[in-house]
């Protein structure tokens, strides 16, 4: 019966943070998982990978070798003076 009284609160509690986290965040609405889409509206958003897409191309010229000098100096390596 602990167990079951400690479930049940858990929820319960949950229900009210939930209830105060829609009071702090008035400006989103809520989304519900039983909310299903449908039609255009169930694709994804992000990039699709039709037959109409150009494919990639490799760059004309091969990127160049980075400067040794332009890159940062090392520093030095900390010598401890020991015991």
């Amino acid at each position: 019966m602990i167990i079951a009284g400690v479930a049940v609160g858990a929820v319960a509690l949950s229900g009210l943070f939930a209830g105060v986290a829609a009071q702090a965040f008035k400006g989103h609405e809520p989304s519900t998982a039983t909310a299903t889409p449908s039609g255009d509206a169930a694709a994804p958003a992000g990039p699709t990978t039709g037959e109409d897409a150009s494919p990639l191309e490799p760059p004309s010229q091969p990127p160049s070798a980075a400067d040794p000098r332009d890159s940062a100096p090392q520093p030095e390596p900390q010598v401890s003076g020991g015991s």
